[in-house]
Order: structure tokens, then sequence, then C-alpha cells
């Protein structure tokens, strides 16, 4: 009698119980359960036995969406030019000091959902090498923030490493000549962000540019290595 009971239980709660009540996903009794299971059922005593539904795991990632980055950096450089023809050439050793804009926005390329770690963004540079000249510089980069591979991190600040590359175009003026010039650069760096938002961040950079020359058969060649400071602030979604 008991066992016809307990089939007829069974085929009641199957009938109206959704598809593929078992499949190779659902998770067994613990032992604890099973032993009670069968305690109560050889004791005759049912009236405590509770079935619980399963509750299904859900996962809750810590990182916001960004929608814009815009942020300040500021440059010194050492700098080497050389202009060169196939009978001879010259080369020149300076400093600079740098000033620069970026606007840009976080994206996922190739990591989990919605992390952003690459960001693409222009950038706007002024640069003056002495009184008389200064040239500007506009470029395109993509940034790899590498905060999966954090130096340190707690509830509020993240320190992790970064990678950028960059290509565009710069312009300088010499007497009355002005010149434009292929502009490639690449920097890597340590960033700091705190509560999201606030980026603080300090590299290397190196940078390359190819200019014009007024006369014909002459290259010119410049090249310059230096450190960056600057601040970035991230708006975030659910922020505004």
């Amino acid at each position: 009698m008991k066992l016809l009971l307990l089939l007829y239980i069974l085929l009641l709660t199957n009938s109206f119980a959704k598809d593929n009540v078992w499949s190779k996903d659902t998770p067994s009794l613990s032992d604890a359960k099973s032993e009670k299971i069968i305690q109560m059922y050889q004791e005759n005593n049912q009236t405590n036995l509770e079935f619980v539904e399963d509750i299904d795991e859900e996962v809750v990632y810590d990182f916001r969406e960004n929608i814009l980055m815009f942020g300040l950096e500021l440059g010194f450089s050492s700098n080497r030019e050389k202009v060169y023809n196939t009978t001879g050439e010259k080369t020149e050793n300076f400093s600079s000091s740098s000033v620069k804009l970026v606007f840009g926005k976080d994206f996922t390329l190739w990591h989990i959902d919605y992390t952003q770690p690459s960001r693409i963004y222009v950038s706007y540079e002024y640069t003056l090498i002495n009184e008389d000249v200064s040239y500007t510089t506009f470029m395109v980069g993509l940034q790899e923030n590498m905060f999966y591979w954090s130096l340190y991190k707690n509830d509020t600040l993240n320190i992790y490493p970064t990678f950028n590359l960059e290509l565009g175009s710069s312009s300088i003026t010499r007497d009355t000549f002005t010149s434009s010039g292929f502009t490639t650069g690449a920097g890597v760096g340590v960033a700091l962000v705190y509560d999201d938002n606030f980026e603080y961040f300090i590299n290397f950079h190196s940078k390359q540019v190819a200019w014009e020359h007024p006369v014909d058969g002459v290259a010119d060649e410049m090249s310059s290595f230096g450190l960056n400071i600057g601040l970035n602030y991230k708006l975030m979604y659910g922020d505004i």
C-alpha cells in the first residue's frame, strides 16, 4: 500500500512539473538529505518531509559599463632629430614639454562581456620645444587596461598596468615653412582607478615623427622618449 501511494505521488508530481525536471545539470541530493529521507520512511514519519525547489545561481559582476572617458595629460620628453640625405646628416638633441587632451570610450574586444578593458580614443597634443618652436599632434589610439592583472586591489581602488599604441599626424611651423609628419607612438605604464570614475596614471611613452622637408631628397626624422602623468574621468552608466 505504501509503495502504491508513493508511486501515485511521483506520477502526480511529474504530471504538473515542467519538462526536463531532471537533466545532466541537476545537482544530486546531499548525503545528509538522502539519509534523512530514508530514515523518515523507515520510521513511517513523513510529517517533516519538505520539498524545496532548486534556486538558479545568479552571477553578479562587480563592474559597470563606461559611457565616455576624457582626460588631461602632461609630458616631459627627451628628443632626437636627424636630418640627412645621401651625402651626410645632422643630428640635434633637445628636450620638450607637452599637454594633451584625450577623449575615448572603453570597449570589450576579446574579454568577458561588459568588462571593457580596451579603450579607443582620440587625442590632441601641444608640444613646446623652445620659445620659438612648437608643434601639434592629432592621434587615434588603442589602450589595453590590464586590470585583470591587478598589482593591488581593494574595495575602492585598483592598480594595474597599461599598454597603448597610437597613429596620427603632426604639424610644425619653422620660420615660414609649415610641414606635417606621419606620427606613431607607444607607451607602457601603471594606472590607479578610484571608485570606478577617477583614473590616475603614469607611463613611459615613445613617439616618432617623419617630417616633410622643404628640400627634395632630404629626410627629417624625430624620435622622443619621455614620462607622462595625468588624470582621466570615466563617466559610467548609473552616474547620471
